[in-house]
């Protein structure tokens, strides 16, 4: 059976509201931009389904904007994204990537691009 360390930060702290908004995600690693949506939020993250290949790893650092609620994530620049961390990721059975992203200044909140 696994063993878990006290110091261990938990998944969640806050409640998830499910929802489905654009997002925009850039790797630094393979300076490459890639669509897909926000499935759910809370205070501190969320998680996103990108479509296609993305070279990402846990641990990695990215770049995060969620278009605003009727609008698409066309173009956008990198200062106005916000700075996340890939928390876990995998496969689902349509071939897209779900990952969980961890937002990593205070300021940074998912909900305020509402």
């Amino acid at each position: 059976m696994p063993q878990f360390s006290s110091h261990r930060q938990p998944r969640r702290s806050g409640p998830r509201q499910h929802l489905s908004r654009p997002v925009k995600l850039y790797d630094p690693l393979s300076e490459r931009y890639f669509s897909g949506h926000l499935l759910d939020e809370s205070d501190q993250g969320g998680r996103l389904r990108l479509e296609g290949h993305c070279p990402l790893q846990p641990g990695a650092q990215v770049r995060l904007y969620v278009a605003p609620v009727g609008q698409s994530a066309g173009l956008v620049s990198l200062q106005s994204m916000q700075t996340a961390q890939v928390a876990w990721m995998r496969r689902d059975g349509q071939g897209c990537l779900q990952a969980g992203v961890r937002l990593l200044a205070a300021s940074n909140r998912v909900a305020q691009a509402a």
